[in-house]
């Protein structure tokens, strides 16, 4: 079975033999590609700047690469300082409008 959300996130539940579940998300995220892409091109003025984008399914990733429950532990700057060396690594620098 597969469920769609209002954000274009698919979820798929694979039953697996041993009686659990897989739990499957799916985002395209090459719109948040071509967004990021758009924004390189626009001349950054002031005091804010938009540095990127970061899929919903990626920062889930993330959140479960550290555990949910440490996630909900973190304060704030220390989630934006993980998310920043993320973002800062070679791997997701088609999400980055430039530099961190």
């Amino acid at each position: 079975m597969i469920e769609t959300d209002n954000r274009g996130i698919s979820t798929k539940f694979v039953p697996q033999p041993d009686g659990t579940v897989v739990i499957q998300r799916y985002q395209d995220s090459q719109p948040v590609v071509d967004f990021v892409s758009r924004m390189k091109e626009r001349p950054m003025r002031g005091d804010l700047r938009y540095v990127g984008s970061v899929p919903n399914v990626l920062l889930e990733q993330w959140m479960a690469e550290v555990g949910f429950a440490r996630w909900r532990a973190m304060g704030q700057k220390e989630r934006t300082k993980f998310i920043v060396g993320k973002m800062r690594s070679h791997e997701f620098e088609r999400l980055r409008v430039g530099a961190i």
